[in-house]
């Protein structure tokens, strides 16, 4: 079934962003003709839904972690609310509250994440399998161990920076300083283990490869803006001219990124798509909806380059009003991009046949 459907579309396109689980695949116990075109798509299309609800647990634990530290970078505002109120009182009591419910809601996330099963639903026995489609899943296994490291880190981060809301607390200038400038670090922080995972789960080639370098290069250039800006704020040197130049090197990366992956997407879908018993399959019809949800992604990762871009030329000039919006905006693109690929998880785990 020519190439088992070039390595099942990529791993159904490496379930987008690589499912997590442990070890090598132990047979499931599946025995199919192979010249039996329907029910080898028919195993298949049911094999990636079970990976893919599966990969959703995963899912869920690093959308509450993000939703975590967003809370944290804005929730503290009420707390500073209350310090130039001059009610110190209600400050500490805040701050308390709050910190009991951050520390809750971490280690909640760690809880969950060590209670998910780590052993990816296992490729079909009786199908042919590559030495590419094997490394393709098992890249795909490496995620668990890249998602705890990220709860890790993050959650370090996230002590660091409840602390600070602590100290805070106390209406100290310099205290309150150092709470506002953590939040670049605490940012900063999270992009980079970001990086770190998804380097690790990067392919050999392809437009997942592709996906993921755009990604990669749109936090490194978020990474130098937030360094950029913590700089300011504790009166060190500052360069925006550097600053403006490395953002703009790392928003063309995600640029050329994203175009290859758009023209990786238009191949795969074409050598798929050139089997004509396949062509009206269920799983064919699945690939043709993930390959068009992949070419909106890579319109999103070429309009935050585009962002990018804005963002390079307002810190150049000093212009922070310009600056911040293309801050919002980059934030904007950023949940489009958690959001589509949510999507395409979601039809995945919901077209099992």
């Amino acid at each position: 079934m020519k190439m088992l459907k070039l390595g099942l579309a990529a791993a159904a396109l490496a379930l987008v962003a690589g499912a997590p689980a442990h070890g090598e695949p132990a047979p499931r116990p599946v025995a199919i003709a192979a010249q039996d075109a329907d029910a080898i798509a028919g195993v298949l299309q049911g094999w990636l839904a079970d990976v893919a609800a599966w990969g959703q647990k995963y899912d869920a634990v690093t959308t509450s972690r993000a939703e975590t530290l967003g809370r944290m970078m804005t929730e503290p505002v009420e707390l500073i609310d209350k310090v130039d109120a001059g009610d110190l009182a209600g400050a500490k009591a805040w701050a308390a509250t709050w910190a009991a419910e951050m520390r809750r809601r971490l280690a909640a996330e760690i809880k969950a994440y060590s209670a998910l099963p780590t052993e990816m639903p296992a490729f079909p026995a009786g199908l042919p399998m590559t030495q590419e489609h094997r490394g393709r899943i098992e890249m795909m296994s490496q995620a668990p161990d890249r998602i705890g490291a990220l709860l890790i880190s993050t959650g370090q981060s996230a002590e660091t920076y409840i602390q600070l809301v602590e100290a805070a607390a106390g209406g100290d200038a310099a205290d309150i300083e150092r709470l506002g400038l953590g939040s670049y670090t605490l940012i900063a922080a999270h992009l980079e283990a970001e990086i770190v995972m998804m380097e690790a789960l990067r392919d050999e080639s392809g437009p997942i490869r592709d996906f993921r370098t755009a990604m990669i290069e749109s936090n490194r250039a978020m990474v130098v803006w937030m360094l950029h800006e913590q700089a300011i704020g504790y009166g060190r040197d500052a360069d925006p001219a550097a600053a403006a130049s490395a953002i703009r090197s790392h928003a063309a990366e995600a640029r050329a990124a994203a175009i290859r992956m758009e023209q990786g997407v238009d191949d795969l879908e074409r050598r798929a798509m050139s089997d004509v018993e396949f062509q009206d399959t269920d799983l064919a019809r699945l690939f043709k909806t993930l390959f068009a949800s992949m070419r909106e992604s890579a319109s999103v990762e070429k309009r935050m380059a585009g962002e990018l871009d804005l963002l390079a030329a307002a810190i150049k000039t000093d212009d922070t009003a310009a600056a911040d919006e293309a801050g919002l905006r980059i934030e904007a693109l950023a949940n489009l991009r958690i959001e589509l690929d949510s999507e395409r998880r979601r039809i995945m785990a919901e077209n099992g046949g």
